[in-house]
């Protein structure tokens, strides 16, 4: 079957993904070029979260989200290069003064999952977990942690060995049912997929921008073996490590559209958090500091359909990493297995 796909962030790459795997002839449409800089996705530090965002989530998310533990390990053995991927899980932590702020974050999991046990480890027990971390306490939590600048250039290695043709560059106005048409040219298909994330809004009238900004950062005196959340009452971070001393640095999450650069105020937030989970900041080097917009439905959920002929997946807000590989599965097994 052919198939294209409007949107190359994380949620196209996993449509496509799935659809090599069953040996369809996939085309994939994006505004910039094949490395996908103008997704919300590449702005991202690949959390698989479905524990740490638990309080976001209703129940059914959480669980489809679990799946993604077991996804991504599937969709990296079949990459061409490897992809840092993390699973040493997630330290949730915050001062001892604060102790009120990590009880009222485990009362929200243990509302949804109260047979989870998720004790509250003292500061010498956390230290003995990760010893870089001092005078926090905190939880453990399992999660993963995955690269998306690795992912992207390993997905578009896999995909030049599937023979999956690029349309990069290109401005699309209309998809059909069997059509995408863009300021480049006209396109028949036998299926078309819609993963434009903003780039949908006027054709979803409840799609918004949240912004997020994130900072990716050198530290060689920084020793972390988690990803870290810090629990503030105004500003919390997350800290994900990455090869070489490398980490990111996030995510700030403002009600706005705006596509600027990092803002001053953010980047001093995020900034002193950092330092606050580890002095060895002092003494990093700024590699790159990023924002994008994730869109965003008004309950903060994804939002799929079939409109027009027209398969439609948007609206992931924070989770794509955690939540697209198993929606895209079940939108072609719904939409494309069951038509063949």
């Amino acid at each position: 079957m052919k198939i294209g796909i409007v949107g190359s962030g994380i949620v196209g790459r996993l449509m496509a993904w799935h659809l090599c795997q069953r040996n369809h002839e996939i085309y994939i449409f994006t505004k910039g070029s094949t490395q996908s800089e103008d997704a919300c996705s590449s702005v991202a530090a690949g959390m698989i979260s479905p524990f740490a965002e638990l309080p976001l989530l209703p129940l059914m998310w959480h669980k489809i989200g679990l799946t993604a533990l077991k996804w991504w390990p599937k969709i990296l053995a079949t990459l061409p290069r490897h992809v840092h991927c993390r699973n040493q899980g997630t330290l949730v932590i915050c001062p001892p003064r604060q102790k009120d702020l990590l009880q009222h974050y485990i009362a929200q999991i243990k509302h949804k999952l109260p047979d989870l046990s998720i004790p509250i480890l003292s500061e010498s027990e956390l230290q003995k977990i990760e010893p870089a971390l001092c005078g926090m306490i905190g939880c453990y939590l399992l999660d993963a942690q995955i690269s998306p600048t690795e992912l992207f250039e390993a997905m578009n290695d896999y995909f030049s060995s599937q023979q999956v043709t690029w349309y990069p560059f290109q401005q699309v106005h209309t998809i059909t049912a069997t059509k995408i048409i863009s300021d480049k040219g006209y396109y028949e298909f036998d299926k078309t997929f819609d993963c434009r994330g903003m780039g949908a809004k006027n054709d979803i009238p409840t799609l918004r921008g949240v912004r997020g900004e994130i900072i990716f950062c050198h530290a060689p005196q920084v020793d972390l073996l988690h990803a870290i959340r810090l629990l503030h009452p105004r500003f919390p971070c997350y800290i994900v490590p990455q090869e070489n001393k490398k980490f990111a640095i996030g995510a700030s999450q403002i009600e706005s559209e705006s596509n600027a650069t990092i803002t001053m105020q953010s980047a001093v937030e995020l900034m002193s958090q950092a330092l606050q989970v580890h002095p060895g900041f002092h003494d990093s080097n700024m590699i790159q500091m990023q924002a994008a917009c994730r869109p965003t439905m008004p309950n903060h959920l994804p939002f799929s359909q079939l409109q027009a002929g027209v398969i439609m997946l948007n609206g992931m807000f924070r989770h794509g990493f955690m939540l697209a590989p198993a929606l895209t599965f079940q939108l072609i097994e719904k939409w494309i297995d069951n038509d063949d």
